[in-house]
């Protein structure tokens, strides 16, 4: 099998996963993640660990994902995780990223590898970009109406050239940290400010008018280049295009 028919597969296996762990689907919708388009447009997932049972011995199935890292002595390395694929441009599988919902585990996030953007099939044709600190506050504010959002990982370079690229003026960090991105993206032009989002607040029925506050104070705020959801239809994979 191909890469790319390997990584799809694996993708799906986690899916059909998720669709059949109401625990797991349960604790999403505690953190606010409830809307069906946020499980199928994102093809969300979740590895229990037991995907080379799932295989039901395939062989080539074993063999290819072993080689492209997602199984490391016959263990699965996103065990526990919620998967997210990242697409590129050809919305082609580049990366597979895992979320920890484990309140034990220092490393929350972790990736396949460092290539890809998620969601930048949208964020191309956006103004600006907002980054939260994780792959759940992203789909937050994703169903909230505020599409132009994403998580970095990875190199920080890629983002200096994604922004250069597609000529994207404008960001807001929603957490601190990453100082050192925030930094040279200032320092290539782009207006970035940090505005402060509890997302635990997002949790509960009061959530877009939660951020609207957020937001309200600032010149600079999301909703200056945010695309509101009369302007948006979602396609297949990964992210969500102008109408």
């Amino acid at each position: 099998m191909k890469k790319q028919e390997l990584l799809e597969r694996y993708v799906e296996i986690c899916s059909n996963v998720l669709s059949e762990n109401d625990k797991i689907r349960s604790i999403l919708k505690s953190y606010g993640i409830a809307e069906r388009f946020i499980f199928d447009n994102f093809n969300l997932g979740y590895s229990n660990g037991n995907v080379v049972e799932l295989i039901k011995g395939n062989k080539e199935l074993k063999e290819g994902f072993s080689t492209l890292g997602l199984l490391e002595n016959n263990k699965d390395i996103f065990k526990n995780y919620i998967t997210l694929p990242i697409y590129d441009e050809d919305k082609q599988i580049v990366n597979i990223i895992g979320y920890t919902l484990s309140a034990r585990k220092k490393e929350k996030t972790i990736a396949l590898n460092n290539t890809g953007i998620f969601n930048s099939l949208f964020l191309k044709k956006a103004e600006g970009v907002i980054f939260t600190h994780n792959p759940l506050e992203t789909l937050l504010l994703i169903q909230n109406d505020y599409p132009n959002v994403t998580f970095s990982y990875g190199d920080d370079n890629k983002y200096i050239k994604f922004f250069k690229e597609n000529r994207i003026r404008k960001t807001i960090f929603t957490f601190e940290g990453k100082a050192r991105l925030f930094y040279d993206l200032t320092k290539n032009g782009v207006s970035a400010k940090r505005i402060e989002v509890d997302f635990k607040s997002l949790s509960n029925g009061n959530s877009k008018e939660y951020l609207e506050k957020a937001f309200k104070n600032n010149e600079n705020s999301a909703k200056e280049f945010q695309i509101g959801q009369a302007n948006i239809k979602v396609f297949g994979v990964g992210g969500a295009v102008p109408s």
